[in-house]
């Protein structure tokens, strides 16, 4: 087990289902919670498996993916700091559908099922958080077939490395240089394409002076032109709590 963090001073409650509780709601899920670490790529559930609690994020970054027919990941959704993962399979009372997996050493908190529930019934105005969690990430979950079925990957792509931009960008003068946890694989697999298609539009881009890149590292060097790359009626989004 981690080091205990107390939910009262955590700095990513604002970001989480917790940001609106009472110190003293707050003092009671300390006593219930276990923090858990994790390293890179190590598995925190497996889809098909029977959620047995709840998981929140303090820090580091978590993938949550379905394999395909042919066995390749496709990514559903990206977890940080302040996000929740397996509650909607944990209230749906089924199985978990996807894996989640660490993409980075992370740091979480676990809620078990039966104190979790008990805690639920006894504060309504989580209850009320909770479903516009659920409502705001089944319109994410929507935009996101509804940009993989309908746009060209040059156009994912795009939209793809400008949310990257608001979660990991740090601006230098007019263009924001990014330090990615993501591979090219893993790229393609948020955005279901193919990891030789995501290398070729990153030249592309590259060519056309949107961007650099040496590795992980990327520069966003003309934000316009890369903005008119996308579409004004479904934008890739990061899943999670701040892109809600």
């Amino acid at each position: 087990m981690g080091k205990p963090i107390d939910c009262i001073t955590c700095g990513v409650r604002k970001n989480s289902l917790f940001r609106e509780l009472s110190a003293e709601n707050l003092q009671v899920l300390n006593q219930m919670k276990v923090t858990i670490p994790y390293r890179k790529r190590q598995v925190i559930f497996c889809e098909g498996n029977t959620p047995f609690g709840l998981y929140c994020v303090n820090s580091g970054m978590v993938k949550v993916y379905k394999l395909t027919k042919d066995n390749q990941q496709q990514i559903m959704r990206l977890a940080q700091a302040g996000d929740w993962l397996g509650y909607r399979a944990l209230f749906a009372d089924e199985p978990y559908r996807a894996t989640a997996e660490a993409m980075t050493n992370c740091l979480l908190c676990f809620f078990e099922k039966k104190d979790f529930f008990r805690y639920f019934q006894e504060v309504p105005q989580l209850f009320f958080t909770v479903v516009k969690k659920l409502g705001r990430e089944l319109g994410i979950a929507e935009d996101h077939i509804c940009a993989i079925l309908s746009q060209p990957v040059r156009q994912r792509l795009a939209e793809l490395l400008l949310s990257l931009k608001e979660v990991f960008g740090a601006p230098e003068g007019k263009a924001y240089r990014l330090t990615l946890p993501l591979s090219r694989k893993e790229m393609a697999a948020l955005i279901g394409t193919t990891q030789q298609t995501v290398v070729r539009f990153l030249m592309e881009f590259r060519r056309k002076g949107y961007i650099t890149f040496n590795g992980k590292q990327y520069t966003i060097l003309d934000i316009s032109a890369l903005e008119s790359e996308t579409s004004p009626s479904f934008g890739f989004r990061l899943s999670g709590t701040r892109t809600a």
